[in-house]
C-alpha cells in the first residue's frame, strides 16, 4: 500500500467516524426533545382537582395532623393527588433553585398484588441547558423518618431516552430537591402508605 493510499483510508475511516459521531449526536437528540411522559394532570384516567375548598388544602390539613400528634397519639393521614400536586407546585414555585421544574403531576398508585407495594410518580417538564425543555418522569422514596424530608430516586424516564443515559440527570434532580428540602423540617416521625389516587401518611411524635 502506497502512502497516498495509506493516508486515503485514514482520511475516509475519520470521516465515517465523524459521520457515525453526527449521527449519533442527532439521534440523542431525537430521542430527548420526542415523546416521553404525558404531561396532563391526569393519572390513569383520574383528573386531577387541584383547586380544593381551603379547609381541604394540604397546609391546613398538614398543621391539624402535626397539631394532634403533639398529644403523643399516633394518627393518618389520608392526601389526594391534586392537594399534593397543588402543594408541590406551590414548592418549586418558591424554589428559586428547582426553577428548572415545572408542569409538575405527581400520581398515587396502589399495591398490584399482596406481594408488592404502592408507589407515587412524579412527571413534569425539565429544562435543559440549552434553550429547550423536555418531558421526564420519575419514581422514588421519600423518607420522612428524619428532621427532614430525603429523595431518593429510583427510576426515571427523560423524552425517549434509554435509562443509561438518564442517570446523571436523576441524579441532578435528586440533589437539588433534597438540597431544597434541607430547609423543610419535621416535627415528628412520618411513613408513607400508597393507595388509588391518595397517599396515607401515618404519623406518631418523635
Amino acid at each position: 500500500m502506497t502512502r497516498s493510499t495509506l493516508v486515503g483510508w485514514i482520511v475516509i475511516a475519520a470521516a465515517a467516524l465523524l459521520v457515525l459521531l453526527l449521527a449519533a449526536a442527532v439521534a440523542l437528540v431525537v430521542l430527548t426533545f420526542t415523546g416521553g411522559p404525558s404531561l396532563a394532570p391526569v393519572c390513569a384516567g383520574r383528573s386531577l382537582d387541584m383547586t380544593p375548598a381551603p379547609d381541604r388544602t394540604f397546609d391546613a390539613r398538614w398543621s391539624a395532623f402535626d397539631t394532634f400528634l403533639e398529644g403523643g397519639v399516633p394518627d393518618a393521614l389520608d392526601i389526594e393527588e391534586g392537594v399534593v400536586t397543588a402543594r408541590a407546585r406551590d414548592f418549586l414555585e418558591s424554589e428559586r433553585e428547582l426553577a428548572e421544574i415545572s408542569e409538575l403531576t405527581i400520581c398515587f398508585f396502589g399495591p398490584r398484588d399482596d406481594a408488592s407495594l404502592g408507589y407515587a410518580e412524579v412527571r413534569g417538564r425539565i429544562e435543559l441547558p440549552v434553550p429547550a425543555s423536555v418531558a421526564g418522569a420519575l419514581r422514588g422514596r421519600l423518607d420522612l423518618g428524619g428532621a427532614h424530608p430525603v429523595l431518593e430516586i429510583t427510576h426515571i424516564e427523560v423524552g425517549n431516552l434509554p435509562a443509561f443515559l438518564t442517570m446523571s440527570v436523576g441524579q441532578g434532580i435528586e440533589d437539588a430537591v433534597n438540597g431544597a428540602l434541607a430547609d423543610v423540617a419535621l416535627r415528628h416521625r412520618y411513613s408513607l402508605e400508597f393507595r388509588e389516587g391518595l397517599v396515607r401518611v401515618v404519623g406518631r411524635s418523635r
